[in-house]
């Protein structure tokens, strides 16, 4: 995907965030040296105009640690953001964002989606952007993550809310459960 979209789609895949989470990313709030980008607001439309607004609850408000695949795709694409603003000249809108439309202003988080399902309809698919978060957080919850730690990550307001959408059990996971049962028992 050109320009922002293929670095956007790897931060929604490698850190489960939302697509507005991450339209609305500031350079100033991504630390790549520490690995954590903080998620303070969210790109969506209102009254017809796209703004960065407060995220969807308190506990959307935080930290998202990146792994160092995640952190070398952003630090390339802020090594040739220069090059690319430099080529617009005045008509570019310096806004620190890491994910921008052509000219620099706020991307629309439907544009990503588009444009993503555009890429895969070629493809032959129908994964949609939000799948990103949906796998991201099945991942984790596969891998042994608790619950309390994926709804902190995915910035749901409550623990709740995270067992509610991801509860499903998956093939491995009862196979594991009974692994871990018959273990048990023969001990």
């Amino acid at each position: 995907m050109e320009g922002a979209y293929g670095p956007a789609v790897g931060l929604l895949a490698s850190t489960g965030a939302r697509r507005g989470e991450a339209c609305a990313l500031r350079w100033e709030h991504v630390d790549l040296d520490k690995c954590t980008p903080s998620i303070l607001g969210s790109v969506g439309r209102h009254n017809g105009r796209l703004t960065i607004s407060q995220p969807k609850s308190a506990v959307s408000r935080r930290k998202i640690y990146l792994d160092s695949g995640a952190v070398t795709l952003l630090r390339q694409h802020r090594a040739q953001q220069p090059e690319y603003k430099l080529g617009l000249g005045s008509i570019y809108q310096h806004q620190d964002l890491l994910f921008s439309s052509a000219i620099g202003g706020l991307l629309d988080p439907n544009i990503l989606t588009k444009t993503w399902q555009k890429r895969y309809r070629e493809a032959d698919s129908n994964f949609r952007p939000h799948d990103l978060r949906d796998a991201h957080a099945t991942a984790l919850i596969e891998d042994g993550t608790d619950y309390k730690t994926v709804q902190t990550r995915l910035g749901h307001s409550s623990p709740s809310l995270t067992l509610a959408v991801y509860a499903h059990v998956s093939p491995g996971m009862d196979k594991e459960t009974d692994e871990s049962y018959e273990r048990t028992m023969s001990e």
